[in-house]
């Protein structure tokens, strides 16, 4: 089922276990794959979610979690036209940007509350826990390297100057196609992916200002670009188009203003991880972003728990009676304060008293992100 999968056979070696063949992994389980994780279970869960680690060294260590079905035996993800697998498999991550706390929430809240009805939910809550903790979108965590990224042209198709060597402090950019990963901790995440070798794939991210309103704004670039942003899209791999489609049409219910709904756009960015486990995996990538100016992450987090848990039903993955939590700001503050995650003062998401942002896009006003939010990008 796992070789069924596998749809590029030009993909990137992997390291150490990762380089099983697809018939070894195919009979190994998860958890046997993942034993040089460490993984242990959590009592505190009724999930029974196990913990595990990742090294990455002492400044990028984070951890995972893994919720397996009640029973994994004989039960088949929905046709998805590029896969059926009999123990599927869904990774979701949190924080590839330290900057966008809206997504760590959400894949906290899953990892500690959701139970899949079939194979395996495997949840990288915070992957960036360095730019978390610093308020940064980087790897490295410094104001030089943030500064200096958002200045420099852009020259790829992607908005990203590939040959730069800032550029390998983005992890999401850090994916080439058909290469392997630039920096050592985006190979340590290769490395454990390729272990999980995911059914599908959902990133979440956060974007400063609405895709509705910005989608046709001329752009050469998108760290740092004032004038354009992705927030509020679910951005979908080509075999993930329809699923996404759900996504979109399922949060919107929840969002009035015309000016603040969801769009579907595609492809994800080049460099990215959703980009590099579809074409090395035929993996269903989708990149979710909701948008941080004038609203509250309590609200952005809820919109990721309805995208999320939308596609997850549309695959059979979760029951079509479930229904995800809408979370409070008090629930909100205390995550980031338990976690140690940073946020500028003046952010927006701590005085967001509407979601109706000062400045409408029209032929003669366009939408200029704070400098504070510059660079949330996809």
């Amino acid at each position: 089922a796992i070789q069924e999968m596998t749809k590029n056979k030009n993909s990137p070696d992997v390291k150490q276990d990762s380089q099983k063949s697809d018939t070894q992994l195919r009979s190994l389980s998860l958890r046997e794959r993942l034993k040089p994780y460490n993984c242990t279970k959590l009592k505190k869960l009724k999930n029974k979610a196990r913990q595990c680690s990742i090294s990455g060294g002492k400044q990028y260590a984070t951890k995972f979690y893994i919720i397996d079905a009640p029973d994994t035996g004989k039960q088949k993800l929905r046709n998805t036209n590029t896969m059926e697998t009999n123990k599927p498999i869904v990774l979701v991550t949190g924080g590839v940007h330290g900057t966008e706390p809206a997504g760590m929430l959400a894949a906290s809240e899953i990892y500690k509350q959701w139970v899949p009805r079939k194979g395996h939910l495997v949840v990288i809550p915070v992957i960036n826990v360095c730019g978390a903790r610093k308020h940064s979108r980087y790897l490295k965590c410094s104001k030089e390297t943030a500064t200096s990224s958002q200045s420099m042209p852009d020259k790829n198709s992607q908005g990203q100057n590939s040959n730069d060597p800032v550029q390998v402090d983005d992890l999401n950019r850090d994916f080439p196609p058909n290469e392997m990963p630039k920096s050592d901790f985006a190979n340590d995440i290769w490395d454990l992916v390729s272990l999980i070798r995911p059914n599908v794939f959902l990133d979440l991210h956060e974007g400063w200002g609405f895709y509705v309103q910005l989608k046709d704004n001329p752009h050469n670039r998108l760290v740092g670009n004032t004038r354009f942003s992705k927030g509020s899209s679910v951005i979908a791999a080509p075999n993930a188009l329809k699923v996404a489609e759900a996504m979109v049409d399922e949060v919107n219910k929840g969002v009035k203003d015309e000016k603040h709904k969801f769009l579907l756009s595609t492809p994800p960015v080049e460099e990215g991880l959703a980009m590099h486990l579809y074409q090395s995996f035929g993996t269903i990538s989708m990149v979710q972003e909701t948008t941080v100016k004038g609203q509250p992450l309590e609200l952005r987090a809820s919109q990721h728990l309805i995208m999320t848990s939308k596609a997850l039903k549309e695959l059979g993955f979760l029951s079509k009676k479930f229904r995800p939590a809408t979370l409070s700001k008090t629930v909100a503050e205390s995550f980031l304060k338990m976690n140690k995650i940073a946020q500028h003062p003046h952010h927006p998401m701590n005085n967001a008293k509407t979601e109706h942002p000062k400045r409408h896009h029209d032929n003669k006003k366009i939408p200029v992100a704070d400098d504070l939010v510059s660079s949330l990008v996809v």
